[in-house]
């Protein structure tokens, strides 16, 4: 609304939020987010998921002018709409997150816009002791929290026989092309795997089998926990069972099926070698955007096991291309006269 220098070249910011409330989100848009990041761009539009992010990210429209928008607003004493949320630093090598808690977020919504593919599994180690190796594929925001499990999923439901854990994303966020995970020895072990230690216990026991096991990352959106936004799956020893399966038993610690909301490459099943211990090996790709990693950490061919030790670098980072401009959000408009305006989040541009 009160511009330095910039002259409203893209609108005032309260026109763009009064619109984005008269013309709510519809399944087209809904559509078209899916096909982008599917096809293109490998990352989604929160703002089309999650309409009412807008408001607290960008605060709430003042009313316009009395005489129309072109005289403008008086900003000599009004101020502007609140300011918005503070969003992760994107840098351009990964830093690592602080371990300060960050303030308690809304149990009823544990994503925060976090997505499919946003954080994928790198590496998995039953030899005592355990440990999963995480790979942020975007800014994960501070506040959100993820889980973890073990668990079986039937293609309706986790299992509840084995064990659940929770991680509280610090304050400040992970960092895109950080490393994380879950080793409860790394306050203890010579390598720290960064947030090893910082998972909480739910519920059952977490505990890899050497003879298969699988394990599902997710978050919880709008409190279903009986419909968890899974972000990334994998398996090991075995393949995917069939989601049609009407027999609940089958399915076990090392069978289970892949959960039918992700896409192809938000999951990897391990079944070229009876190991243990499987990871990403370094030679396959770490440079890349999101989908092109995703698509290459997918591919079982690009992963190494054995029984005993356990490869994986954790020193060389992952660098993450965002491309000419990456806009990582924006939010869509229609005037009244038909003309389309978006207003655009953009935090790179190359």
């Amino acid at each position: 609304d009160c511009p330095e220098g910039n002259d409203n070249a893209m609108g005032y910011l309260s026109q763009l939020l009064a619109w984005h409330v008269e013309d709510p989100v519809d399944e087209l848009e809904k559509k078209r987010n899916d096909s982008i990041c599917r096809d293109w761009q490998g990352n989604r539009n929160p703002f089309i998921d999650h309409p009412e992010l807008v408001s607290s990210y960008f605060g709430s429209p003042r009313q316009l002018p009395e005489d129309g928008s072109s005289s403008g607003y008086d900003c000599s004493s009004t101020l502007p709409p609140p300011a918005p949320v503070s969003m992760p630093n994107s840098p351009s090598s990964p830093s690592t997150p602080s371990t300060t808690p960050a303030a308690t977020s809304d149990e009823s919504d544990s994503c925060l816009g976090m997505e499919y593919g946003d954080i994928a599994i790198i590496g998995m180690k039953s030899s005592d002791p355990d440990a999963v190796f995480l790979l942020a594929l975007a800014d994960l925001p501070g506040g959100s929290v993820i889980y973890m499990s073990d668990n079986a999923w039937t293609g309706s439901s986790l299992k509840s026989n084995e064990g659940v854990l929770r991680l509280d994303i610090p304050k400040g966020g992970i960092a895109q092309g950080s490393i994380f995970g879950y080793d409860p020895s790394s306050s203890s072990s010579t390598t720290t795997l960064t947030l090893g230690d910082s998972w909480s216990k739910i519920s059952g026991n977490f505990a890899l089998s050497g003879s298969g096991d699988n394990v599902m990352i997710y978050c919880v959106q709008k409190g279903d926990t009986t419909s968890p936004q899974f972000l990334f799956a994998a398996l090991y020893r075995n393949d995917w069972s069939s989601s049609e399966n009407t027999d609940l038993s089958s399915f076990s610690t090392n069978e289970s099926a892949r959960p039918g909301r992700l896409p192809d490459n938000c999951s990897v099943s391990l079944v070229d070698g009876k190991h243990k211990n499987w990871w990403y090996q370094e030679g396959a790709m770490r440079q890349g955007n999101k989908s092109e990693l995703l698509n290459s950490i997918s591919d079982r061919s690009h992963w190494s096991g054995d029984d005993a030790s356990f490869d994986l670098n954790v020193d060389t980072e992952f660098q993450m291309n965002r491309g000419i401009m990456d806009i990582t959000s924006s939010f869509w408009f229609i005037h009244p006269a038909g003309l389309a305006l978006a207003f655009l989040y953009v935090d790179h541009v190359s």
